[in-house]
């Protein structure tokens, strides 16, 4: 989110919702976070650099995912968070 809102803002109920799609076991979305968690714990890997790295490569997957497949009712949530933003303000979401 760009444009001055704090993240009580538009951004903050598209972070809600990604947090209920990631508790609901029956999600893709929740599904590939466990297996990365899982992943992530199993893995012999013990530099901090390469687990961040992995940590972002995993965030923006997810992140592509949903804006490109839009689990459940998240097109609708982005679309609600858009109509609230001001003429100066935009959602970054890509």
């Amino acid at each position: 989110l760009r444009g001055g809102r704090t993240s009580r803002g538009a951004g903050a109920a598209l972070r809600a919702y990604a947090l209920h799609l990631a508790q609901d076991k029956s999600t893709t979305f929740a599904q590939n976070v466990d297996n990365f968690i899982a992943c992530t714990l199993d893995s012999k890997e013990t530099c901090p650099q390469v687990m961040m790295r992995n940590m972002r490569q995993f965030m923006s997957g997810m992140k592509n995912y949903l804006v490109k497949h839009g689990e459940r009712e998240f097109e609708k949530e982005v679309e609600k968070e858009r109509l609230k933003l001001k003429p100066t303000e935009f959602l970054n979401i890509d």
